[in-house]
């Protein structure tokens, strides 16, 4: 849907956003389990989450997971129209879709590993 928008609307070229696309699927294959060992460490427990018996160690992280979602998805929308170039409008989808990639990751790694510590295994 997107891709198609990008490509008729704003003129970008089709092979740099079909590139993207390819690409941004290994960045969250990567990226995936590398923020869910950050979380697991409570890495994103710190500043306002410092309290991690109230907070746990997943919502700081879905919280902060928003944001970044919030910006990618303005700025998909914010921008393009004033690129001349092709390949500039493409590589605006790109960096867009990394960062949207980036906080939907973030929110699945919080929201797929807190069903562990809403409900812990009886030993």
């Amino acid at each position: 849907f997107i891709p198609n928008i990008y490509i008729s609307l704003f003129r970008g070229d089709a092979r740099f956003i079909g590139l993207a696309n390819i690409v941004v699927v290994p960045f969250d294959i990567a990226i995936n389990p590398w923020i869910g060992r950050l979380s697991d460490v409570g890495f994103f427990n710190g500043g306002f989450f410092r309290d991690v018996h109230s907070w746990g160690r997943r919502a700081p992280l879905m919280l902060l997971s928003v944001p970044v979602c919030m910006f990618s998805c303005v700025l998909f929308w914010i921008g393009p129209e004033s690129l001349q170039s092709p390949l500039a409008v493409a590589l605006w989808y790109a960096t867009m879709r990394f960062i949207l990639t980036l906080g939907t990751a973030m929110f699945e790694a919080a929201f797929q590993s807190g069903f562990t510590e809403l409900f812990p295994a009886k030993t």
